[in-house]
């Protein structure tokens, strides 16, 4: 649930935590977006769509001169956070580079699980029900189900 303050540090606005770590919007409801899109628009279930991508996450693909950069040009954020750096960065803390294969067995299972469950289990999930900690402070997120 949003406050008033949460984007702020000392009484000023840190734009960096809406757009970087557990304060940065989105997360848990584009799941339901995507699931209502594929539903009334697309030709074929979620289901297929996430086991594709459980596929390719699972068996790595290469990383192109374009992503290669974005990824270097983030690394120190991604560095912020172990979840991030285990998934986006290799094992020394560098970026990827072009023609290196990245791989992300833990995304795979998260695409099989809601292609099993449905989006529901991700909304499920402790991230989504209970608090992160970080920075000193507590952020909560209340589902309405």
């Amino acid at each position: 649930m949003a406050t008033p303050g949460m984007y702020l540090r000392d009484g000023t606005a840190d734009t960096n935590l809406s757009q970087t770590g557990a304060l940065a919007p989105g997360t848990p409801a584009h799941w339901r977006r995507y699931e209502h899109a594929v539903r009334n628009f697309g030709k074929r279930p979620l289901r297929e769509h996430l086991l594709a991508a459980a596929e390719i996450a699972e068996k790595g693909f290469p990383i192109d001169a374009k992503y290669a950069s974005k990824l270097k040009s983030v690394a120190k954020d991604l560095a912020k956070f172990p979840a991030s750096r285990a998934a986006f960065l290799k094992a020394g803390g560098s970026a990827y580079r072009e023609g290196d294969t990245l791989k992300q067995p833990d995304l795979a299972k998260s695409y099989r699980a809601m292609a099993e469950e449905g989006t529901k289990w991700f909304l499920r999930r402790s991230i989504c029900k209970g608090r992160v900690r970080m920075d000193g402070g507590e952020w909560r997120q209340t589902l309405r189900r």
